[in-house]
């Protein structure tokens, strides 16, 4: 009985904590009254509701538009003109703050598509990781569970559209073109603005 008294001391102590922060109502499941017997499922219930609650306080959102894209991950390192942030698809996006436009934008990755042919033709390569979105003149990702493979690449699209002969050998991924319904990202990307908010 005592060890119950702890804990629900314990549980309204948080529960003031998290009325004060939050600045609204959260109703628990159960109260527990003196001469009850207090079930652990009955108290893991209310600890339940009140972490719910917290963790629903800790998200952060990336909206474009005032709609929601996506759950907010990082600012790159070094980067504050830069956010990663995961899709409701569970795609991680990095967008880059574009000063010339003035709104963020999904970065160019440089020599993007990478050819085992020698006049930029096929499937295109890149160095990118499983689960991520990356831009060029289009959008591309990597399926999830994709391992990267041996090719010897013959020629590299560049971002302007020229194509340059080469031959280098390494490792790389598969791109696959963009679908909205795969990644969530739209396959002509975010116009903005993009916000982020604390909900």
């Amino acid at each position: 009985m005592k060890r119950a008294l702890v804990i629900l001391s314990v549980f309204a102590i948080i529960s003031i904590a998290v009325f004060a922060v939050a600045g609204n109502t959260i109703t628990k499941p159960y109260t527990f009254t003196p001469g009850n017997t207090v079930k652990s499922s009955e108290v893991n219930a209310n600890f339940d509701t009140l972490y719910n609650r917290v963790n629903q306080l800790n998200r952060i959102v990336v909206k474009n538009n005032g709609v929601e894209i996506g759950t907010f991950l990082s600012n790159l390192p070094g980067a504050t003109a830069a956010i990663t942030f995961m899709t409701s698809k569970g795609y991680i996006v990095s967008l880059m703050y574009d000063f010339s436009k003035g709104t963020y934008q999904l970065p160019e990755m440089g020599v993007v598509h990478s050819f085992t042919s020698s006049d930029c033709t096929g499937t295109p390569y890149g160095q990118i990781l499983p689960k991520n979105v990356a831009s060029s003149n289009k959008i591309y990702y990597v399926i999830d569970g994709s391992q990267p493979v041996l090719v010897t690449v013959k020629s590299f699209l560049q971002t302007d559209g020229s194509c340059i002969s080469t031959t280098l050998k390494g490792y790389y991924f598969p791109l696959t073109l963009n679908s909205e319904s795969v990644t969530g990202v739209p396959d002509s990307g975010y116009s903005g603005p993009i916000t982020i908010e604390a909900q």
